[in-house]
């Protein structure tokens, strides 16, 4: 059945949203002077690049 992939892919979605949740409240914590909003939209398909600018982290090449 198509179950597992299903929801192995809806809990790893759930995961980096929550990740990137944490990275930005640790941002808060630290003052910084670009802090990115509380709430945030996470596009599918989140690529690396995607996870890091949420997380507010430089996209470097």
């Amino acid at each position: 059945s198509g179950e597992p992939p299903l929801l192995l892919a809806a809990s790893v979605h759930c995961a980096a949203r929550q990740a990137i949740k944490e990275a930005r409240k640790d941002l808060r914590a630290y003052n910084t002077s670009e802090v990115p909003p509380a709430i945030f939209r996470m596009d599918i398909p989140a690529t690396m690049d995607v996870i890091k600018e949420l997380c507010g982290l430089d996209n470097v090449e």
